[in-house]
């Protein structure tokens, strides 16, 4: 291969017919101790080797990162350096370039599509938002919490559709792995007391509801919580609200909080892989409080399953409270275009192919990764952000079980 041109972070490149080319490749470009990484976004029949009689590609490339040093080499963004008179041209492993120290703890997520070679990111890279989307994302939600529940990792998903559990199974047909599923409200409830009190006033600043309305949430709370018996149930202080006209919506809140909370019984700390299916809780308020209390625990990887279910407006606040945690939480999105905003805020995000048209709403959102998207097939999916150095890389999606064998 021999570089035709550059124009701005724009390379383009001869490719002879015997050489392997993938969209996806990454390609080191070094001059001394100093390179750049490109990626190949696009590949063309090249018009003049056709009409000299002999037959090669043309290739289009972004360059993504900038080089420094020998052997050891360390990668960051790029500063606009090009080399002058490049000496080596070759094809390089995502993960040597992307997730170098292997000294550091790694997850392993895939196979790079070009060289099936295996792909690692750095564990501590996955904190806060990560963003799924896609027409195969409940299944890649499934692979990627196996894999980080495998790799010693507790691990908790809220099932806001109802289906995960199954997808799960279907995941884990040959695997040993267990997982527990309760349903939220009827095999399972949250201890109320374990509700921080302050959960629902910072939820219902979602809803403008006004102060003098939240400090009445909160004296509700604070008098069963401080109480060493629980003075009424949340029905009886339901019943009472509803007497005021402009308070109903709130006694709606406080029924839905009695079907899923609980005051008697040990807390509730979740262990190894748990599935709760709260696809029945019509409740977006109830729902939020969970959430709050579960990111708050801090005992467990958390991922929210079919997120647009939550039927709120500010979904922005949503996104930068999760970010405000600091911990790892997976959101799946689906193809929903309403929730799409959360990509916007992701640390990473993790598209699945195939791609369809149904995805053109959402793209305008991964404009550095919509070229690559528009690539995908059954079984790919793409990955960007902290974890790759904003360098977008395609992989197959694994079997779980290959976690288990596949060595950094």
């Amino acid at each position: 291969m021999k570089i035709k041109s550059k124009h701005r972070d724009e390379v383009r490149l001869y490719y002879n017919l015997g050489e392997r080319v993938e969209i996806g490749d990454l390609l080191e470009i070094s001059e001394d101790d100093r390179s750049v990484i490109v990626q190949v976004v696009d590949i063309e029949q090249d018009t003049e080797l056709m009409l000299s009689g002999d037959k090669g590609l043309e290739v289009l490339a972004k360059i993504r990162l900038e080089g420094f040093g020998g052997e050891f080499r360390t990668y960051r963004e790029w500063s606009g350096w090009f080399p002058s008179s490049p000496m080596l041209i070759k094809r390089i492993n995502a993960s040597s370039v992307v997730s170098p120290d292997i000294a550091q703890e790694r997850l392993f997520i895939g196979y790079e599509k070009g060289t099936k070679a295996p792909f690692f990111i750095p564990l501590t890279s996955l904190k806060t938002l990560n963003v799924i989307a896609g027409l195969d994302s409940e299944e890649l939600l499934a692979v990627l919490t196996s894999i980080l529940y495998i790799k010693n990792n507790n691990v908790l998903v809220i099932d806001l559709t109802g289906r995960f559990h199954k997808i799960l199974k279907l995941v884990l047909r040959s695997s040993k792995i267990k997982t527990s599923y309760f349903k939220l409200g009827k095999d399972f409830k949250i201890k109320g007391k374990d509700i921080p009190v302050d959960a629902l006033a910072k939820y219902l600043n979602f809803f403008e509801i006004d102060a003098l309305t939240i400090n009445l949430i909160d004296n509700i709370f604070k008098n069963i919580i401080n109480s060493d018996k629980v003075l009424n149930s949340l029905e009886k202080i339901a019943e009472i609200i509803s007497a005021r006209k402009d308070m109903e919506f709130l006694a709606d809140l406080i029924s839905s909080l009695n079907e899923i909370t609980t005051w008697y019984g040990e807390s509730f700390y979740p262990e190894d892989f748990t599935v709760i299916d709260a696809s029945e809780c019509s409740n977006t308020s109830a729902l939020f409080a969970i959430l709050y209390y579960l990111l708050n625990s801090g005992r467990f990887i958390l991922a929210v399953n079919g997120i647009q279910n939550l039927v709120i407006n500010e979904k922005e606040q949503l996104a930068r409270l999760i970010l405000a945690r600091k911990k790892p939480v997976f959101v799946n999105i689906d193809v929903d275009s309403e929730t799409s905003v959360y990509l916007r805020h992701a640390v990473n995000i993790f598209f699945t192919g195939p791609y369809n048209r149904i995805l053109d709403d959402i793209l305008p959102l991964v404009e550095n990764e919509e070229p690559l998207i528009r690539k995908l097939s059954i079984g790919e999916f793409l990955v960007n952000g902290l974890a790759t150095k904003n360098t977008p890389i395609i992989l197959l999606t694994p079997q779980v079980e290959d976690a288990l064998t596949v060595r950094g």
